[in-house]
């Protein structure tokens, strides 16, 4: 099965992650290249196999709200998580971070279930 991906649009169509890739790209620098390469590769993984793969590319996140999974990149200048949640046969991609602690910080996971919320009811109302 082949899964979609839709990047989290604010309701003024602003892209969060987007915004981020963009600003990666700018910099023009080996680094920001290879991490943007990095972050679509782990994408065209989602997308042709969801989140089956499991650790270490994909985990679940506990006690959520929503069905929420985290994308690990580790790359030379960290470790970077995008929070994820499929929905009605795609994946929305949600928020990103730098993680720097062992745990998934509560405030990105709430972060993304408030993201989740306001995705769910612009759709529902076909905005």
């Amino acid at each position: 099965m082949r899964y979609d991906i839709k990047f989290y649009e604010d309701k003024k169509g602003n892209c969060p992650f987007l915004a981020f890739i963009s600003e990666l790209s700018q910099k023009g620098d080996k680094r920001s290249k290879n991490l943007v390469n990095a972050l679509f590769l782990k994408f065209k993984q989602l997308e042709q196999n969801g989140t089956m793969t499991g650790m270490p590319d994909f985990r679940h996140i506990e006690n959520s709200k929503y069905n929420l999974w985290e994308i690990r990149v580790k790359h030379v200048t960290g470790y970077y998580r995008i929070l994820c949640c499929p929905w009605k046969g795609k994946y929305v991609i949600l928020n990103h971070f730098v993680k720097k602690g062992r745990k998934t910080p509560a405030k990105e996971i709430k972060k993304a279930e408030r993201w989740m919320d306001d995705f769910i009811s612009r759709q529902r109302k076909g905005k």
